[in-house]
Order: C-alpha cells, then structure tokens, then sequence
C-alpha cells in the first residue's frame, strides 16, 4: 500500500495532507483546497484605498517586454490584489490553480505563496512586521502627478 504526504504552507501556517494510494486526485484537491486561506477585502475604505494605490504600484513594475518567469513576483501581487479588490474575496487555491495553469513552468508557488501572505497582511495589519517591500502607500502623501515641480 502506497502512503503519501502532502506539506501545503501557506502564510506561514503548515497544513499536511495524508492519503493512500486507493485515494482520488479530486479528494486530494478537495483537501487542499478546504486547508488553504480565503483573503478577504478589508471593510475599511481608506485601506481599501491604500490597497488600489499598491495595485497601481505593482502594476507600474510590470516590463512588457520581460520574460513572465522574471516577474512572477510582481506578477501574482498583482494578480492577487487585482482579484481582491475585484471580488472583496480570493480564494487562493482556485487561483493558485488558474495561474498555473496560465503560466505553466513558468509559476512560481513560493511566489504566490509569498504574495497572497503580503496581500493578506495589508489587509488585516496594514503590513505590520512585513519586513522590505515599500509598503502600503500614505494617503496623505502627494502623489508626483498632482503637485507642480519648480524648475
């Protein structure tokens, strides 16, 4: 008899998954997909706000031009977040599915994991003990676009 483990972490939090070999691929996902985390968008408007601001952000360290693999970072926070602020709800292992799906060898997991914890600390910490990064925007600081430079 085959026994097999499956270690999911996600947000450093550890789920492990057990099943023989007599059990169906669908039960496994079925499994992993009750273990991994629902983000949920916060209900406070101005953290609301902030996370639109990082999306903009993000969106503007996407190249064009580069290889989806190089920025696959950038790519699910961005993907993470658009979602989020799409729907007020993600979840995480129905679009860790699509997304690797769409981006094949080229997916990253730890990367998704990565963004989907950063994404979930913005909206309940306000990215509180995430150490790097730049952080959730102020909302009282000036945008570059609105002031006028002197010159």
């Amino acid at each position: 008899m085959i026994f097999v483990i499956i270690d999911i972490w996600f947000f450093g939090r550890f789920s492990r998954i057990y099943f023989n070999g007599d059990t169906k691929m669908s039960e496994v996902r079925d499994e992993m997909a009750e273990k991994s985390p629902i983000l949920v968008l916060p209900e406070d408007k101005a953290r609301v706000e902030q996370l639109q601001k990082k999306l903009e952000e993000y969106k503007g360290r996407f190249n064009p031009y580069g290889a989806p693999e190089s920025q696959m970072d950038t790519i699910c926070k961005t993907t993470v977040l658009k979602r989020l602020l799409r729907d007020s709800v993600v979840d995480t292992f129905q679009l860790y599915l699509e997304m690797k799906e769409t981006y094949g060898s080229g997916f990253d997991a730890h990367k998704f994991n990565v963004a989907c914890g950063v994404i979930d600390n913005y909206c309940k910490m306000g990215g509180e003990g995430i150490i790097g990064g730049t952080g959730l925007p102020n909302l009282d600081a000036p945008n570059l676009d609105d002031r006028e430079l002197d010159v």
